[in-house]
């Protein structure tokens, strides 16, 4: 049947339109909160990756700087070793041969050659048998593997032998 009269039409109880009201209030709040803690996170992520950029130029920068301090310290480290590793100590030279020669030897010429380990030396003496001693002695020595003497004259002029004695001492003696 068709109804000629028409029926009042029935209202919505208050608490539907409030639950509805609520709901739609809630859903646009939670959609703006994830868009803001999206956008936060993003903004956040950008902010920890240009710190984490800096931190590792600075990083960078400061390791570079350790690196090239530490590599200047090792290279002056190395050429100290260098240099004290071919070091001679010609002194000891000197003290060792002024405990050798004999009493009665005057030297006249010295000459030092130290990569070689050789000492060549003019002296001047007034007997052989003193010469003689002085040979000795230089032979009897453990740090003089060699001994040589080339030149022996006698000098009538000064009433004296000179002579030229050439030793070669062993390396590690000149060494520091």
């Amino acid at each position: 049947m068709v109804e000629i009269i028409p029926r009042p039409v029935e209202k919505t109880p208050m608490w539907h339109n409030l639950l509805l009201f609520l709901s739609v209030v809630i859903l646009i709040i939670t959609i703006g909160i994830y868009f803001f803690l999206s956008r936060s996170q993003t903004k956040a992520k950008q902010d920890l990756d240009g710190l984490n950029k800096n931190i590792a130029e600075l990083e960078t920068s400061e390791r570079k700087n350790l690196e090239n301090e530490t590599l200047q310290y090792k290279k002056k480290i190395e050429d100290f070793n260098l240099v004290f590793a071919n070091h001679r100590a010609s002194s000891k030279l000197f003290e060792f041969l002024e405990d050798l020669i004999h009493p009665k030897v005057q030297l006249s010429r010295f000459e030092l050659n130290t990569d070689q380990a050789t000492v060549k030396f003019d002296g001047k003496t007034d007997s052989f048998v003193t010469l003689g001693q002085q040979l000795i002695i230089f032979r009897q020595n453990e740090n003089i593997t060699q001994t040589n003497l080339p030149e022996i004259s006698i000098s009538e002029k000064e009433l004296g032998i000179n002579f030229t004695f050439d030793l070669v001492v062993q390396p590690d003696f000149l060494r520091f």
